[in-house]
């Protein structure tokens, strides 16, 4: 009988479009993960996404109403946060202070504006709203659009939608409250409704519902129309519409996710495509850029259908889906950020509740979601290493980091070393057989290889690889050794 050692297609991205028995290299599906490229030794690991502290950072008091947005102002190195209505400044030490006066509630997009950024301005679906970090100003100028839910600054100009019309509208030069009613242009080539408007350092993008037009400063107009640029992907979700390295992303008219590259539209969206079909609503899906362990993610959230999206913005692959375990009911349920914001100067990273007006910092290195067990699963695609024969498997070696935790974190028993399980499911059968256990160890027990052996007879399987406990997740390989038979 033929000897085979092999490695075990462990870290690699999933692909949820094509039907289970059709994944062999790939993943089927990661749940609360993503997989890391050491490019330099042309590796791969599989990470468990960032959680959240088990304290918020910043409790606003308010019940049943969510972190509406959050904004890094860079000016004056604070966070401003939105909630119900009303507009906060944070400090390094998670001490809020209302400031006077309200906004319309709703997802808000911010901007600095003004010379240093003295002003940050807000759309939030009504006027625009400017603060100075103390007292809030209703942006009231005859110009100024009477519903925003979008804001860009290019060019010492604030610019804006106005919701339901073909509009954009910007400030007079080094203003944020001074508007022209002459200043103002449309989406010309379809009479388009725009829907999102966002500026580079050199354009301007307007997306509609139908269609995409770049404008550029003119030094005349200011804002005038690049010919020739006009593009047929628009949008259903405005708010999926992000500008994330260096590169325009959103959900179009047809649910596939678009990358504007070199001015070309291009779609990202093939190994998810059926489940965004699937989708019952994805007119209230938004994105959230995330950036843990040096990496840069877009998340695409769908409220409504409880699914969140990762995309990998540097590695150009998708990292399958974040959400929270729901220990009670024994199912998925929606991620728990509602909002996101990165303060380089404090080196963290916050993230707003959906649920409340909690402010959490979020960290790779926080295995809960306040207080909620963060759980990764990993389900491998149908393996046969190209071998359609039947194969005895008599040992796997699973490499994974141990020893990351002590006792006394935040594990319910601290008498119970930490561990995961794995299950397979062999020849296309839909039954699983009974679970085993790796344990990952306690801290300073860093021996990095788990064996599993007497692993059976398949022709093709597939595993599940599930972790809950409070450790952080690094696994780095597999590897299986055995037989393949005559038969």
């Amino acid at each position: 009988m033929p000897h085979f050692l092999k490695k075990i297609p462990l870290n690699t991205p999933p692909y949820e479009s094509a039907p289970d028995v059709a994944i062999s290299a790939l993943s089927s599906q990661l749940w609360n993960g993503f997989v890391y490229p050491i490019v330099e030794e042309k590796k791969f690991l599989t990470m468990n996404r960032p959680g959240l502290y088990s304290t918020p950072f910043c409790d606003l008091g308010v019940t049943g109403k969510p972190i509406d947005g959050l904004f890094w102002w860079p000016a004056k190195s604070l966070v401003l946060a939105t909630c119900n209505g009303k507009v906060y400044s944070i400090n390094s030490a998670g001490t809020a202070t209302a400031h006077t006066g309200a906004i319309t509630q709703g997802r808000t997009k911010f901007i600095q504006a003004g010379l240093q950024g003295v002003n940050a301005v807000m759309a939030s679906g009504g006027r625009l709203v400017s603060t100075d970090g103390t007292t809030l100003t209703t942006l009231t100028d005859t110009g100024a659009p009477t519903a925003a839910t979008c804001v860009a600054y290019t060019d010492s100009r604030v610019i804006a939608n106005e919701v339901g019309t073909q509009w954009f509208k910007w400030s007079d030069p080094l203003s944020v409250t001074v508007w022209n009613g002459l200043n103002l242009a449309a989406m010309e080539a379809k009479a388009d409704v725009l829907q999102s408007v966002s500026a580079t350092f050199d354009e301007v993008l307007l997306i509609g519902k139908y269609s995409v037009e770049h404008y550029y400063n003119d030094g005349v107009s200011p804002f005038s129309k690049y010919e020739g640029l006009t593009h047929s992907r628009g949008t259903i979700a405005p708010y999926s519409f992000i500008y994330s390295g260096n590169v325009f992303w959103w959900l179009d008219q047809e649910r596939n996710f678009i990358k504007l590259q070199g001015n070309v539209p291009k779609v990202v969206s093939s190994p998810y495509a059926s489940v965004i079909h699937g989708l019952s609503t994805v007119t209230d899906c938004f994105a959230m850029p995330i950036r843990t362990e040096g990496q840069n993610f877009i998340t695409w959230n769908f409220p409504t259908d409880k699914v969140t999206l990762v995309y990998d913005v540097e590695n150009e692959a998708w990292q399958g889906r974040w959400n929270v375990w729901d220990t009670t009911n024994a199912l998925w349920d929606l991620w728990y950020p509602n909002a996101y914001c990165q303060c380089p100067d404090w080196g963290i990273h916050l993230a707003g509740d959906r649920r409340d007006g909690k402010i959490w910092k979020m960290s790779r290195n926080y295995m809960y979601d306040g207080d909620t067990p963060l759980r990764m699963v990993k389900r491998t695609g149908w393996r046969d290493y190209g071998i359609k024969r039947m194969k005895r498997s008599d040992r796997i070696i699973i490499t994974i980091q141990r020893g990351t935790t002590t006792e006394v974190e935040q594990d319910p028993d601290i008498n119970n070393e930490p561990r995961f399980t794995v299950k397979s499911r062999d020849n296309g059968e839909p039954d699983w057989q009974p679970e085993r256990e790796g344990m990952l160890g306690f801290q300073g027990e860093t021996e990095s290889m788990i064996e599993f052996v007497q692993n059976g007879i398949y022709r093709t399987r597939q595993d599940e690889y599930v972790f809950s406990d409070n450790v952080p997740i690094t696994a780095v390989d597999g590897e299986e050794e055995g037989e393949i038979l005559s038969r």
